[in-house]
Parts: C-alpha cells; sequence; structure tokens
C-alpha cells in the first residue's frame, strides 16, 4: 500500500516542477504590461474608435433620447427627408419677424407645458423594482410609458442605482432627469 502511494506523490511532485519550469521560461504574449490612460485612447484612435469624456456622453445620451422623443411625438407623417426639404423651403420663405414669433410661440408653449405638468411626492419602500417603480409613475401621469421608462433604466444601468426614499417628481421630467432624481438621494 505503501509502494502506490509513494508513486503517485512523486508523479505529483515531478508534474509540479514541470509545470513551474515551463511557466518560468515561457516568454509568453499573455504577460502584458498596464498601459497609461493617453496610451489607451492613442492605442482607441488608431484602432478607429473615438474617446469622449463621460460629460459630453451623457450630453449627447440626453440630447439622443429628447431627439427620439420629440420624434415619437410627432404627428406629421412626413418623413424626414420631406421634413427636411419642407423645413428649407418654409426657413427661407420666412421673414425674421416671423421667426421671432415662431421662437416666443415655442416659449410660451414650454412655459404652459411646465405650469400643466403634474407634480406628485413619491415614495421608494424596500424591496421594489423598478417595473413596480415604472408602473406607479405611468398610473400616476409622471411617465407615458411604464416598459419604455423600466427599460431606459435597464439600459442605462440606473434600475440598481434606485435609493430608498421620498422624491419630487414631474411629469415635465425627462427619463434622464426622473432616473437621476431617482438615483440620487
Amino acid at each position: 500500500m505503501k509502494q502506490p502511494i509513494r508513486i503517485f506523490s512523486i508523479g505529483l511532485i515531478t508534474a509540479g516542477l514541470i509545470m513551474l519550469v515551463v511557466y518560468m521560461f515561457n516568454d509568453s504574449e499573455a504577460v502584458q504590461e498596464e498601459l497609461t490612460t493617453d496610451e489607451m485612447i492613442a492605442h482607441l484612435k488608431k484602432e478607429n474608435m473615438r474617446v469622449i469624456p463621460e460629460d459630453e456622453y451623457i450630453a449627447l445620451s440626453v440630447d439622443k433620447s429628447s431627439q427620439t422623443k420629440e420624434a415619437d411625438t410627432d404627428t406629421s407623417g412626413k418623413t424626414e427627408d420631406e421634413e427636411t426639404n419642407s423645413d428649407d423651403q418654409d426657413q427661407s420663405s420666412e421673414t425674421e419677424s416671423d421667426d421671432t414669433e415662431q421662437n416666443k410661440d415655442k416659449e410660451d408653449a414650454e412655459k404652459e407645458e411646465r405650469a400643466s405638468s403634474k407634480s406628485f411626492s413619491f415614495t421608494i419602500e424596500p424591496g421594489m423594482s423598478s417595473r413596480d417603480i415604472s408602473t406607479t409613475l405611468e398610473n400616476k401621469g409622471i411617465i407615458d410609458d411604464a416598459e419604455a421608462f423600466n427599460a431606459y433604466l435597464q439600459e442605462n444601468d440606473y434600475s440598481m442605482l434606485i435609493q430608498i426614499g421620498t422624491f419630487e417628481v414631474k411629469s415635465s421630467m425627462s427619463a434622464y432627469e426622473l432616473a437621476e432624481t431617482l438615483t440620487n438621494p
């Protein structure tokens, strides 16, 4: 009984030594040195990728979501090309006074929307999921689509950052503003 155990242990020790020698003398490319931020940026640019700071990314995300929301609320039925062509024609035919009147009308519409926006004191309790939160906000008239808002929370990693507490939310808030409000106590 002792002999087979000794042979087995000698085999394990030998295999371990062989693996150690191979590891120590192998010049593999798996060992990489740490890159500085500037080196990483240069490498990414060389690979035709773009690098932008976080605040610019957030601004682009907010702008993109607001453009998507504006496109969804457009009820004219025109394609983008038709809208672009008609906008170009409209702009060339309008005078400066028409432009200022339109700007005033837009500002007035925005003021009316803010004034008519619903405000709600929302309490998040322990155990509430992002789906529960989205459904409650939709039921209170703060958001239009609970599924879309829940998807936004999931895609932008807000769902895991939602805080427990009471928050003042308004129907005039964008998805980004609501998410930021619910994740920052």
